[in-house]
C-alpha cells in the first residue's frame, strides 16, 4: 500500500521529465472508449524532445492517439505500476537514428 507522501509525489508529477527523472510509469487512458495501459516515461521524454513538443502531461496528451479508436482524447497519469505496453518512442539507439534521418527528410 502506498504512503500519503508516495501518493503526494506523484500528484507533484506534471510533465515527462519529472516522471522519467522520478523513474515511474504513465498511465495512457483513452477517454473515449476506455482503453489502458502503462508505458515507460524515458522513452516519450525523449520522443517529446525531439519532436519539439510541449512536455506538460497535459500538453503532451493532445499529440497522443488511442491505438485501439485511433481518438485524439487520451489523458496521461503517472503511476508506479508496472509497465504492460509497448513504448511510446524509439527505445534502442538503431530505432532512434531511424526516427532522426526521417525528422531531417
Amino acid at each position: 500500500m502506498k504512503t500519503e507522501s508516495q501518493r503526494n509525489a506523484l500528484a507533484r508529477i506534471e510533465t515527462v521529465e519529472q516522471a522519467a527523472g522520478a523513474g515511474v510509469a504513465l498511465r495512457v487512458t483513452c477517454k473515449i472508449c476506455g482503453r489502458s495501459r502503462v508505458v515507460p516515461a524515458k522513452p516519450l521524454e525523449g520522443l517529446a524532445r525531439l519532436k519539439r513538443w510541449p512536455t506538460a502531461l497535459v500538453a503532451l496528451s493532445c499529440r497522443l492517439r488511442c491505438s485501439t479508436c485511433d481518438g485524439r482524447s487520451v489523458e496521461l497519469k503517472p503511476c508506479e505500476d508496472p509497465v504492460d505496453g509497448p513504448a511510446i518512442g524509439p527505445t534502442n539507439e538503431r530505432e532512434w537514428h531511424a526516427l532522426v534521418r526521417k525528422l531531417r527528410d
